[in-house]
């Protein structure tokens, strides 16, 4: 009894290869290597210029946010360092305390321009986390 593969074999036409096959691959791989590097540091520009822009329309409204943020000195850390050493759980439950208030003073002073820049710094710095965390080349670049 033959094998299904064995009879494919029998089927499939037996054609020399083109004697410009190899120069085709390697033009199509520079090809898309290139369109790759392209696409990237589009992005990359995409991305620094949403940075340059979150940052251009945050910086008159700089005032409210350091208005939320309470005033943070070396004893007030070394306080909830201490606190921390105690119980964990506890320092945690006031921090996150410290977290809704401070947001909730943030949100009752958010403007739609503040929203809209604090939106246009996040997307490039979860674009740089995401970046960072995997390994730099695409699944298709690692088989090539």
């Amino acid at each position: 009894m033959a094998d299904w593969l064995d009879e494919l074999l029998e089927v499939i036409p037996v054609e020399p290869y083109p004697p410009d096959l190899v120069a085709q691959v390697q033009t199509r791989l520079a090809n898309s290597r290139r369109w790759s590097r392209w696409a990237r540091n589009g992005v990359r520009l995409v991305m620094v210029m949403a940075g340059v822009l979150g940052l251009w329309l945050l910086m008159p409204k700089v005032e409210i946010l350091l208005s939320a943020v309470s005033s943070i000195s070396l004893g007030r850390l070394e306080e909830w360092l201490s606190a921390v050493m105690r119980s964990p759980s506890d320092a945690l439950l006031d921090l996150s305390q410290i977290a809704v208030t401070w947001v909730s003073q943030l949100a009752a002073g958010l403007e739609a321009e503040l929203v809209l820049a604090l939106g246009l710094l996040a997307i490039p710095a979860l674009y740089g986390v995401i970046s960072l965390l995997s390994s730099g080349i695409s699944q298709e670049e690692a088989i090539i």
